[in-house]
């Protein structure tokens, strides 16, 4: 018996553009804040994105690559707060309006019924015991 536990988390510009801001000084990102960032460009065809920002009066870009971009969204929805558990394979790709990550895991039957749950339930208004 296998489950698989998967899900896709869709980032758009903004997004994007927020996880850059929030990355600060530890990652390779441009300085400064929101207001900086002229656009974002993603590129399906060579899967990566251009944060294209301002700098000494001059537009830059920084090019991210799939892994690049895979460790920005990683600390982004960490970040947010957004619950992403470490043992799950999590794959970037860019689609014409953003990033898509898939993450999943594959739960085999000796792990099945390790879990149990906080509060005890009820059926048919008995409690059901997990011991």
């Amino acid at each position: 018996m296998v489950v698989r536990d998967s899900r896709v988390l869709e980032f758009d510009a903004d997004a994007i553009r927020d996880a850059v801001v929030r990355a600060g000084r530890k990652a390779p990102a441009p300085g400064g804040g929101a207001e900086t960032i002229v656009r974002v460009d993603f590129s399906p065809d060579r899967q990566e994105i251009a944060v294209w920002y301002l700098a000494g009066g001059h537009q830059r870009s920084w090019v991210l690559t799939s892994e690049k971009i895979c460790a920005l969204l990683i600390a982004y929805c960490a970040a947010i707060r957004l619950p992403m558990p470490r043992w799950t394979v999590k794959r970037v790709s860019v689609v014409p309006d953003g990033v898509r990550m898939a993450m999943s895991h594959d739960v085999a039957d000796s792990n099945a019924g390790t879990v149990k749950p906080m509060h005890p339930l009820t059926a048919q208004g008995r409690a059901v015991a997990w011991d």
